[in-house]
């Protein structure tokens, strides 16, 4: 039996091979669906030998520098986790609060001050953090492999992200003669 990708086709291909004598459409069609019931066999693509693609979630933000100050509150809570003996056999309070302090600080950080970004934004930021200049459009488009439509949308959205917190803020700009670069991330 040849493979389908739609179940429509497939349906109608085997209907196509039932004799008229059966009488009306709608006992073919239960026919063709029961027979599609039976042989139907559903394969699932799996990735790439050591990757796991398809069971994870893909989710990017970006967060600009003058509010991405939880990685400094990360490593002064680190140093004083090191300071109290964090990571020997006896744990202090403190240390411990220190550590919870400052990973509670990195979420917050990231979900009140960070923008969610799509794989194409995402893709676009990458683009403009490697060509290390402002570039323009047509540029990205090419470093991208992709069409200039999609690169003007992203970057217009780019332009205009809003925050979790709700507030809007410019993760790209751009300059007078069109060229665009990254906004302070």
């Amino acid at each position: 039996m040849p493979e389908f990708r739609d179940r429509l086709l497939a349906k109608q291909y085997v209907k196509s091979f039932l004799p008229a004598s059966l009488g009306d459409d709608a006992f073919a069609e239960t026919v063709a669906e029961a027979c599609l019931a039976k042989y139907q066999k559903v394969t699932i693509p799996s990735p790439p030998p050591g990757v796991m693609a398809l069971m994870i979630r893909r989710i990017s933000w970006v967060i600009r520098d003058e509010d991405l100050k939880a990685s400094d509150t990360f490593w002064k809570a680190l140093a004083a986790a090191g300071g109290a003996n964090f990571f020997r056999s006896s744990v202090t309070a403190s240390a411990v609060v220190g550590l919870v302090s400052a990973a509670f600080s990195a979420f917050h950080a990231v979900r009140s001050f960070g923008v969610r970004l799509t794989i194409e934004q995402t893709q676009v930021l990458v683009a403009l953090k490697k060509l290390e200049t402002p570039s323009t459009p047509e540029e990205i488009a090419s470093a991208l492999d992709t069409s200039l439509e999609k690169v003007n949308d992203n970057l217009s959205s780019l332009k205009t992200a809003r925050r979790a917190d709700g507030s809007v803020i410019a993760v790209v700009a751009s300059d007078n003669e069109g060229r665009w670069a990254c906004a302070g991330i």
